[in-house]
């Protein structure tokens, strides 16, 4: 019997590995997807203003 509870306890923990390693995939996607998402806004908050890129009245 115990031999019984001992694959019964491999068996369900090898599915909750899987079910894991599916899940960190998952989250994985999701988090890449959100950062291209937000790339171009990054761009656009780097970008330096235009008052910066012409020459100062004067010089």
């Amino acid at each position: 019997m115990a031999q019984t509870d001992h694959w019964t306890d491999t068996f369900r923990r090898k599915e909750k590995a899987d079910e894991d390693r599916y899940f960190a995939g998952q989250d994985r996607k999701l988090i890449e997807e959100r950062h291209r998402q937000r790339q171009p806004a990054r761009e656009a908050d780097t970008a330096p203003p235009e008052s910066a890129t012409t020459k100062p009245a004067g010089t």
